[in-house]
């Protein structure tokens, strides 16, 4: 069972040319650990949050994804 598929509906994938967007349900710190396994798998080097922080950014950082904030 691949980790996408254990994230069920908490994640949608959108691909366009080269491009990869993952679009992730409101994780936080207790569930962090399963939406990290699924950035990994994919190779997720950068995360845009775009909405209320929901979760420390330590522990993306510290597995070399950066993350960036745009509110609009």
């Amino acid at each position: 069972m691949s980790n996408d598929t254990l994230m069920g509906d908490k994640i949608s994938i959108i691909e366009h040319d080269s491009l990869k967007f993952i679009i992730m349900d409101c994780p936080t710190d207790a569930n962090l650990q399963l939406y990290l396994k699924v950035l990994k798998h994919h190779n997720v080097k950068n995360l845009v949050r775009v909405c209320e922080p929901t979760y420390s950014s330590k522990l993306l950082n510290d597995n070399g994804i950066s993350v960036y904030v745009l509110f609009f």
